[in-house]
């Protein structure tokens, strides 16, 4: 869901000297907490960072006061002091959920919404909107917040700690380090396709045709059902041809986000595989099928006679599944036995979301999560 924010920046500017801009829904004790414990806390002007630095944060004051955002070294500014501060803080009021929390840790990996430029500053600031799913081009990049420190900040959520997070690049350069040592002693003689692979990885070298897979996409998407949207993803949840009505990221997040349901499902309860997870609201529908044991079709749909949507989906997963035939009789790689590594956007516990599903739903909710058992391994 999208996320209203009040704003605050504190830099140098040139003829004012060091000053917040700060937007009409950020009370005083946050705009003091922000320079205290943020500014101050994480910037020593005796000892800077060095050039390049940028670091994210995530802190709640209480359970309805949520402060999150980025610190960055601007380099000199006009009178030639260096290691200037560059600190953007985004205030949320009221109770945090999950949703909005996997917002917020999506948007401080990806960067901030705007950027005020030092040079011509606004008298003040404008409160924003976080789109949903994070889809914006930031401003200025973000820092990456790693999947174990996502789901530890899920947990403290959920067992009602404040959250408390600080991650600068330099700790995260280190960790990738040490993620890249520990890969290569565990390299494997397959390699497992990794998110820089290309979309059409999966069917590269193979005799098939990606147009004929387009085309059946296509066919689907001009169906007059209120289809949005159609995607081809692996089983890691990247879009393995280009997407169609929907862009890149939100398939990714929803796939991999249905990918990851599915596996949990079939191993607390030990089916053997799962066919289709459907998620239905009175707003519309998204649908994973099962086509191939790398490949899943994604729909998105709005309003739509569920039946006469699901019989076109299964035409459409037969038509795949005879042009995905190549690839039966040679595979890109074994399949997986462990849940696939998907990316850290979408990587919050499962039990954790369900958690709060539960806690939230009411008898009187007409939205549902439906699961249809197959005898194939996901």
């Amino acid at each position: 869901m999208p996320l209203l924010v009040g704003q605050i920046v504190y830099t140098s500017f040139p003829g004012i000297g060091f000053k917040s801009l700060v937007s009409q829904q950020i009370p005083l004790d946050i705009q003091q907490a922000f320079i205290q414990q943020v500014v101050y806390k994480h910037w020593d002007t005796y000892n800077p960072p060095k050039a390049g630095y940028k670091a994210t944060y995530l802190y709640q004051f209480s359970a309805d006061k949520t402060l999150f955002g980025w610190l960055y070294n601007e380099g000199t500014d006009e009178l030639g002091r260096s290691n200037i501060p560059y600190c953007i803080g985004y205030y949320l009021a009221g109770l945090l959920s999950t949703v909005q929390l996997e917002n917020i840790l999506t948007c401080l990996d990806i960067g901030p919404v705007t950027s005020v430029d030092r040079h011509n500053p606004p008298a003040s600031l404008e409160n924003i909107i976080i789109p949903d799913l994070c889809n914006y081009q930031p401003a200025r990049s973000g820092v990456a917040i790693s999947s174990d420190m996502r789901k530890q900040t899920h947990k403290d959520l959920l067992q009602k700690k404040l959250l408390n997070l600080f991650v600068s690049c330099d700790e995260m350069e280190k960790a990738a380090s040490r993620d890249r040592a520990i890969n290569r002693e565990a390299s494997l003689p397959i390699k497992a396709l990794s998110p820089a692979s290309s979309e059409l990885a999966l069917v590269e070298g193979q005799s098939m045709n990606p147009s004929n897979i387009e085309r059946i996409l296509q066919e689907l998407m001009a169906k007059p059902i209120g289809i949005q949207g159609v995607a081809l993803v692996s089983a890691e949840g990247q879009p393995i041809i280009p997407t169609i009505g929907m862009d890149k990221n939100s398939s990714l997040i929803m796939a991999g986000s249905m990918l990851y349901l599915a596996k949990s499902t079939q191993d607390e309860f030990h089916w053997q595989g799962i066919e289709t997870i459907a998620v239905r609201a009175q707003e519309g529908h998204v649908i994973l099928a099962y086509c191939h044991p790398d490949v899943f079709l994604l729909v998105k749909a709005g309003k739509a006679l569920s039946g006469l949507l699901d019989g076109e989906i299964n035409r459409t997963v037969e038509k795949l599944r005879v042009a995905l035939q190549p690839l039966q009789d040679s595979p890109v790689r074994a399949q997986p036995e462990a849940l696939p590594q998907l990316p850290s956007e979408v990587l919050p516990k499962i039990d954790e979301v369900l958690y709060e599903f539960n806690a939230e739903a009411s008898p009187a909710n007409d939205d549902e999560v439906r699961y249809r058992g197959r005898r194939t391994n996901l």
